[in-house]
């Protein structure tokens, strides 16, 4: 995270101020940075596509297992062992596309989307 920040504010400065890249980075001074707010989210962006493509296609999921295995469930938080399964919570096991679709629900709703 430290190190998003130093790309995304600092770097993102010292490439778009003329003074910064005619004193340390060019031989020959010109006017204005060599690098855009423009250029520099579309490269980021882009990078951004690349990594995903290839996380999904380096990554397998393993299969899911078949429906008479139960859901995973969790105790609480903070709970002794002693403490009854009751306040066990359910948690299902969801491929890559039925959390997409999840996500998708939620975005449709109006709350928000009033956002």
């Amino acid at each position: 995270q430290a190190l998003g920040n130093v790309v995304s504010f600092i770097l993102f400065m010292a490439l778009n101020s003329a003074e910064f890249c005619n004193s340390y980075l060019r031989s020959v001074p010109t006017e204005g940075g060599m690098v855009s707010l423009g250029s520099f989210v579309a490269f980021w962006g882009w990078i951004f596509v690349l990594t995903t493509v290839a996380v999904w296609l380096g990554k397998r999921e393993l299969p899911r297992p078949d429906a008479s295995t139960a859901p995973h469930t969790y105790a609480l938080a903070n709970r002794s062992e002693d403490a009854p399964d009751e306040d066990a919570v359910q948690e299902e096991d969801m491929g890559v596309w039925d959390t997409y679709r999840a996500m998708w629900a939620v975005l449709r709703k109006p709350v928000v989307q009033s956002l």
